[in-house]
């Protein structure tokens, strides 16, 4: 059996892939050297043509229909300001402590399903929620005031990320749910991605930072975060629609799971026993959260 054939047919282990990959990628923006702002427009710019590359190479339709695109374009706008506090979490509490962090968008995810959607308020949020918070703090240490104040904006960062994140995945769960029956999900995240570039662009004017790479393996770091990154979103995307949902939530995991062990194993971080029980339970806490839809 082909490798191609063999996640073809088996979507939770094409969904686990692309989880480990997007574990991966908040490692290659740490070890960066370019501006925040500035790696996350040559992620979406270059992510965004190599997809659209692929789409002409293969002969598959890059066209989507004016609503979905519009939704998309929203998507991108949105994803640009996840991108811009996320990157910075990573540079000031690390790749796992940012990556972990963005993840408690389950939770948000979760109210938005029980105030808009009518779903029902069930006991795994009740026990997630304080689960997580807890975790948190013996990540990041009981006392806050104690932490340095750039720690603290990198925390602050994190969980804005899961807020931007969960509003991303809205607009695009949107976009999705209206798409036509021969749109593939590689255009729809190619055209989002392309969206994203250009609010990135702006934003560089806004705080300064240049969109000049220094050297050329900056920018072979660069492409291979792009590529790397818009690959495990496209892999996740393919997968979603036929992967049970209690599994989803663990197989996505895999991604703040492996951007900590990639932390620890490149970069030497050091990790106490009770910060390993806080991450511990905070991904408990997390996967938690995402199995409130059902029962």
């Amino acid at each position: 059996m082909s490798v191609l054939k063999f996640f073809r047919e088996r979507p939770a282990w094409r969904l686990a892939t692309g989880a480990m990959l997007l574990g991966f990628a908040p490692i290659m923006v740490r070890a960066s050297a370019s501006p925040p702002t500035t790696t996350a427009f040559y992620r979406m710019l270059l992510g965004g043509l190599m997809l659209l590359s692929y789409l002409a190479i293969t002969r598959c339709s890059i066209l989507v229909r004016k609503q979905i695109l519009f939704a998309l374009f929203a998507s991108g706008f949105v994803f640009a300001f996840d991108l811009f506090f996320w990157h910075r979490s990573i540079h000031l509490v690390g790749p796992g402590l940012a990556t972990l962090l963005a993840g408690f968008q389950v939770f948000i995810m979760a109210f938005v399903g029980i105030a808009w959607f009518g779903e029902r308020f069930r006991w795994q949020l009740a026990v997630a929620i304080p689960a997580g918070l807890a975790g948190v703090a013996l990540i990041i240490g009981v006392e806050w005031s104690a932490l340095t104040p750039q720690y603290q904006i990198g925390v602050a960062f994190g969980l804005t990320t899961a807020v931007t994140y969960s509003i991303y995945l809205l607009t695009m769960r949107w976009a999705r749910s209206n798409a036509s029956t021969g749109t593939t999900p590689i255009a729809e995240v190619a055209w989002m991605s392309l969206a994203c570039a250009g609010v990135l662009a702006s934003l560089t004017g806004v705080t300064g930072e240049s969109l000049e790479i220094s050297t050329g393996n900056e920018m072979f770091l660069l492409a291979g975060y792009a590529l790397l990154a818009q690959m495990g979103l496209v892999i996740i995307s393919s997968s979603l629609n036929k992967v049970p949902t209690s599994l989803i939530g663990l197989l996505l995991l895999l991604e703040p799971i492996f951007a900590y062990i990639w932390e620890l194993l490149i970069f030497g971080r050091p990790v106490s026993v009770l910060e390993a029980f806080g991450v511990v339970l905070a991904l408990f806490a997390i996967y938690l959260g995402s199995t409130t839809s059902n029962d």
